[in-house]
C-alpha cells in the first residue's frame, strides 16, 4: 500500500491547529522558511533528516512522518500519574533555544487552561453552597435528625 503523504500532511495540520501553532511559528522553530513547512504540511515527503527535526522539535515519531504508520506522537497529554509519558520528548535538547520557546508556550497554554478550570470550579462550590442554603438543612444534617 503506498504511502499517502498527503493525509500525513493532514493530520499534521489538525495537531498544529489544535496547539495553536502557525506555519511561520513552525518554521521558526524548526529554523526553516514558512514555504518548506507548508510542502510538508501539503504532502511533500519527508527525508529522514528533516523526519528527525521535526521529531525533535515537535514530539513526533519520525518513523510516523516518513511512513503514516502507528502513533503519531511519541509522548501523551496525559499525566506521568496516570501512566502518561512526561510531555518533553527525552530527546529534546533543552539547550536549543527554540525548544526551550516551545515548552515555554505549552506551559503558558496549560497554565492558563488550569486556572481557567479552577476558576470554573470555584464558581461551582459557590453555587453548590448557595443551593444548600437555599434548602436550609444539610444532607449531613437530615441524616442526623
Amino acid at each position: 500500500m503506498p504511502i499517502n503523504y498527503k493525509e500525513i500532511g493532514n493530520s499534521l495540520k489538525r495537531h498544529f491547529k489544535e496547539q495553536g501553532l502557525t506555519q511561520d511559528k513552525i518554521a521558526s522553530i524548526l529554523g526553516i522558511s514558512q514555504a518548506a513547512v507548508n510542502a510538508q504540511l501539503n504532502g511533500k515527503p519527508f527525508g529522514k533528516k528533516s523526519a528527525e527535526k521535526w521529531g525533535n522539535a515537535f514530539g513526533i515519531k519520525p518513523n510516523w512522518l516518513l511512513t503514516g504508520d502507528g502513533a503519531m506522537l511519541k509522548t501523551t497529554d496525559q499525566p506521568v500519574s496516570q501512566g502518561g509519558s512526561d510531555v518533553t520528548p527525552p530527546e529534546a535538547d533543552l539547550n536549543n533555544p527554540r525548544t526551550m520557546e516551545r515548552l515555554l508556550e505549552m506551559l503558558e497554554r496549560r497554565d492558563t487552561e488550569f486556572r481557567e478550570l479552577l476558576r470554573q470550579n470555584g464558581e461551582l462550590i459557590e453555587m453548590l453552597k448557595q443551593e444548600r442554603g437555599n434548602r436550609g438543612t444539610t444532607y449531613a444534617q437530615k441524616k442526623e435528625a
